[in-house]
């Protein structure tokens, strides 16, 4: 789970959203078994609707989901929630068998 992977690797929060809620339970059971918990916050929201204020990401890390919306209109969506610097990352991850 690529939540989870990022938050071994950072000393920062992570806010993973998703529409399905069994995702989202799964994301906090792991979560609390590798004791990160207190780095997930797991949301049940839809990608199109994005309920944050204006440049309040350092970072935005997608796998597929922004293609969900069409990756045009993602990345409208997107871009201004980041803080200026801020780093987007938008694409599928591929896993080594």
């Amino acid at each position: 789970m690529q939540t989870i992977e990022l938050a071994r690797c950072t000393n920062g929060t992570i806010i993973a959203i998703d529409t399905h809620q069994p995702f989202l339970e799964k994301l906090k059971q792991q979560a609390q078994a590798e004791e990160l918990s207190d780095k997930i916050t797991a949301i049940n929201m839809s990608m199109f609707a994005l309920e944050f204020e204006a440049k309040s990401f350092d970072a935005i890390w997608s796998e597929g989901a922004i293609y969900i919306m069409g990756f045009e209109q993602g990345l409208r969506a997107c871009q201004p929630l980041l803080k200026p610097g801020g780093y987007g990352r938008y694409g599928n991850l591929l896993a080594a068998p």
